[in-house]
């Protein structure tokens, strides 16, 4: 059997936006940190898929420390914690 070995990690922190490559990962219970953890909804609350949105592609997600970094065209770059203020990455739930 040949080895193996992976190549890179790109993950997805916004379903349907673009990914961001890593070269470290983390899993928890739900599979790798920060991957697809997020996801665009309408004013009724529907999530956004790249299927009906496709301009979804062009939204470039990366991660710098404890932020999620997001630039879309023609937009200001936002800035989002990952962790939610109040919660502990400890016990995986809000305080």
């Amino acid at each position: 059997m040949p080895d193996l070995f992976l190549s890179h990690i790109r993950l997805y922190p916004i379903k349907g936006c673009g990914g961001t490559d890593v070269q470290v990962a983390q899993m928890d219970k739900r599979g790798l940190c920060y991957d697809r953890r997020w996801l665009l909804v309408n004013e009724r609350g529907l999530g956004l898929q790249q299927f009906d949105y496709p301009r979804l592609s062009l939204v470039i997600v990366s991660l710098e420390e404890d932020l999620l970094c997001i630039q879309a065209p023609g937009m200001p770059l936002l800035h989002v914690p990952l962790q939610p203020q109040g919660y502990s990455s400890t016990h995986g739930e809000m305080v």
